[in-house]
């Protein structure tokens, strides 16, 4: 059984589901000495199931990626973004797809192909997912100390009980930087 995953190839898919195929995933893991899963039925679709948690993390950050989605109504997906600068190569234009909000002078990346960065990212996380790391940990809702006594002594606070982290990731955050607002990484915060 190959991938059941729907490659999004730059025009809007309705059915898209993944930015990176599994077999370009497999070949970025074979490269940094990982096998994801054996090439089989089940392997392929494990290696299915790792891409969607990456694919996941990737489209939970939509308020992150600088621009809008290229076909708001139809695609499935993020990706394709208009309005992404670049500083490299691009095309200057001050107003396309009706949007008025391009400013001439700068470049922009073409709407219409889907970022290596983005590609990479989402090797990068599927890694992460293979080494057991849960992308998008939900904690319940803590419990809180208010009040402790103690013999004659009473003491007031408030001291979160089960305190968790979110995965620190620099290498995503790195590889992801210049396709996100202010081309900053993306922040973990200790909760």
């Amino acid at each position: 059984m190959a991938s059941s995953l729907v490659l999004e190839d730059g025009t809007g898919l309705a059915n898209a589901s993944t930015y990176e195929t599994a077999a370009n995933v497999r070949l970025y893991a074979t490269g940094r000495g990982v096998t994801l899963a054996p090439a089989d039925n089940d392997g392929d679709l494990l290696v299915d199931q790792m891409i969607t948690k990456g694919m996941d993390y990737l489209e939970a950050m939509r308020d992150k990626f600088q621009g809008w989605r290229l076909y708001p109504d139809v695609q499935a997906l993020q990706w394709p973004r208009d309005g992404v600068l670049d500083e490299d190569r691009g095309y200057d234009c001050g107003v396309r797809n009706g949007y008025e909000n391009l400013v001439a002078g700068y470049t922009y990346r073409n709407p219409n192909i889907i970022p290596k960065e983005l590609k990479q990212a989402l090797c990068a996380l599927t890694l992460q997912v293979k080494k057991g790391v849960d992308l998008q940990p939900t904690q319940v809702s803590g419990q809180f100390v208010t009040f402790k006594k103690i013999g004659p002594i009473e003491r007031h606070f408030s001291e979160a009980v089960g305190v968790y982290t979110l995965p620190q990731m620099p290498l995503v955050d790195a590889t992801l930087a210049p396709l996100l607002k202010n081309g900053g990484p993306l922040l973990s915060y200790r909760v």
